[in-house]
């Protein structure tokens, strides 16, 4: 007869039931759709990623799905934001919890990654602020920093202006896109690419690296009427 107690009980009935409500129109509507022959669009979800994630929770593989893509990178950000705020504390200063939502968001989801935004953001709040990091001065700090908020930083921009503006969209080659931008073709295989292919901007075929519209739109361009050929 607790009625704390039965508050919870109620509550998660009516979590059962929101799901179970959910679930169902969701299959209905997947089983209509199938019934006249389409699609929902969201076909992609279980396909196959073919990129790497430099840090989960959860195994991954070239070979999981994109929608085991979408589920890493939720968790990451959470972890890494939350990482963010025990850091902060052990540092010694304050950060409210949107600011440590908007360091995770552009940290790729890496806690390595984050743990150096968040010195950096730190410090530009001691010298610029005082001291304590809000979501305005956390949002000030890494564009100075050149990390905009989808955390793509000036070598994944650069990386992309390079296909986009040089190379019409691509495709270009890996050793011609490592010597545009000055880094090691294993720097740009192995830590910019999977990043960028992740968040859907770039491409890798049989051809080159060709950059989606998506890259287009972001670097403020006006993407080709013909998209660069992915095969």
């Amino acid at each position: 007869n607790d009625p704390v107690i039965r508050g919870i009980i109620y509550q998660i009935v009516v979590a059962v039931i929101l799901v179970g409500f959910i679930f169902w129109i969701v299959g209905n509507t997947a089983a209509n759709l199938a019934a006249q022959n389409k699609t929902t669009g969201f076909d992609f979800l279980w396909k196959t990623a073919g990129f790497d994630i430099s840090f989960s929770l959860l195994p991954w593989s070239r070979e999981s799905y994109y929608w085991q893509a979408f589920l890493v990178g939720l968790l990451n950000t959470l972890l890494v934001a939350f990482i963010g705020i025990i850091c902060a504390t052990i540092l010694g200063f304050t950060i409210e919890a949107d600011a440590a939502s908007e360091i995770a968001s552009r940290s790729r989801g890496t806690p390595r990654i984050a743990n150096r935004l968040l010195r950096r953001v730190r410090d530009f709040a001691q010298v610029r602020a005082s001291g304590a990091v809000t979501a305005d001065v956390a949002d000030e700090a890494l564009r100075t920093f050149g990390v905009d908020r989808l955390g793509l930083d000036k070598v994944d921009r650069a990386v992309l202006q390079v296909i986009c503006e040089r190379f019409g969209g691509g495709p270009v080659g890996l050793s011609t896109l490592a010597i545009a931008v000055s880094e090691q073709t294993e720097t740009i295989e192995d830590v910019y690419e999977p990043f960028l292919i992740r968040e859907g901007f770039l491409a890798r075929t049989p051809r080159g690296r060709v950059a989606t519209a998506a890259a287009f739109t972001h670097l403020g361009l006006t993407p080709p009427e013909r998209a660069p050929e992915l095969f």
